[in-house]
C-alpha cells in the first residue's frame, strides 16, 4: 500500500499507514469490548445466573463466530480479490516509480499504464501528486482542526448519542463517563428484573407441580 500511495502522491508515508492501522485496530477493539454486553443481553442471557440454558449459549457463540469473525474474514477476502497486486504488478509499479523519479515527462508502455491505473484507480496523468487527491489532502489538516474544535462544543442530548463517540476533551470525557455509568446502571436494573421474573416463573411452576 505505501508503494501504491507513493505513485499517487509522490510521497513515502509508511508511518502514516502504520499509525492509521494501529488507530483503527484500537478503535475496533474498543467497539467490540463495548458491544459484548449489549449482544449478550440481546441474546437472552440472564445476569448473575451461573447456569444458563445450553441452547441459548451455544446459539449466541455460533452467531458471534459466524456473523462476526467469519463474516469479516469473508468480506476482507472478497475485497482483496479486487486489488490485483501480485509480484508481477508490483514490479511494474516499482519500475514506474523509478521512472517518475529519474525520467519525468516520459511516457510508459500501454501495458504499464493499464496496470498502474488499475492498481491506483486514477488516470495516469493525475499520478505523482498531479491529481485532485493532493488538493484534498492539503485541506485535511484544516478539516481535522475544525473537527477537533467542534466536537467538544456538542452538548449531550441523551446517553444513546454518545455510545460511538470519541472523547476529545476532558469535558466530553466526563460526560461520556457519566453516560456509560447510567447505561451500566440501567442494564444492571434490567438484569435484576429479568432474574426476578425467572425466579417467579420457576416458583410458579414448582407450585403447579
Amino acid at each position: 500500500m505505501p508503494d501504491v500511495d507513493e505513485i499517487v502522491t509522490g510521497r513515502r508515508r509508511e508511518g502514516a499507514f502504520a499509525g492509521v492501522m494501529t488507530f483503527m485496530r484500537k478503535l475496533l477493539q474498543s467497539a467490540v469490548v463495548f458491544a459484548v454486553g449489549p449482544i449478550l443481553d440481546a441474546s437472552g442471557l440472564v445476569r448473575n445466573v451461573k447456569i444458563q440454558p445450553r441452547a441459548r449459549v451455544v446459539n449466541t457463540a455460533v452467531t458471534i463466530m459466524l456473523v462476526g469473525s467469519l463474516g469479516l474474514m469473508i468480506f476482507g477476502f472478497i475485497v482483496s480479490l479486487r486489488f490485483k497486486l501480485n509480484r508481477d504488478t508490483h514490479t511494474v509499479l516499482m519500475d514506474e516509480i523509478e521512472r517518475f523519479k529519474k525520467q519525468p515527462g516520459t511516457q510508459p508502455t500501454p501495458e504499464n499504464r493499464a496496470i498502474v491505473e488499475d492498481l491506483t484507480g486514477w488516470k495516469y496523468e493525475e499520478l505523482w501528486g498531479k491529481g485532485k487527491v493532493m488538493k484534498f489532502a492539503a485541506w485535511m489538516p484544516v478539516a481535522l482542526a475544525l473537527l477537533w474544535l467542534a466536537l467538544p462544543l456538542a452538548r449531550r442530548k441523551n446517553c444513546a448519542t454518545w455510545k460511538g463517540s470519541i472523547a476529545v476533551s476532558s469535558r466530553s470525557s466526563r460526560a461520556m463517563a457519566r453516560c456509560f455509568r447510567e447505561l451500566a446502571t440501567a442494564r444492571e436494573r434490567s438484569g435484576r428484573r429479568r432474574v426476578q421474573r425467572v425466579s417467579r416463573d420457576g416458583a410458579a411452576r414448582g407450585r403447579r407441580r
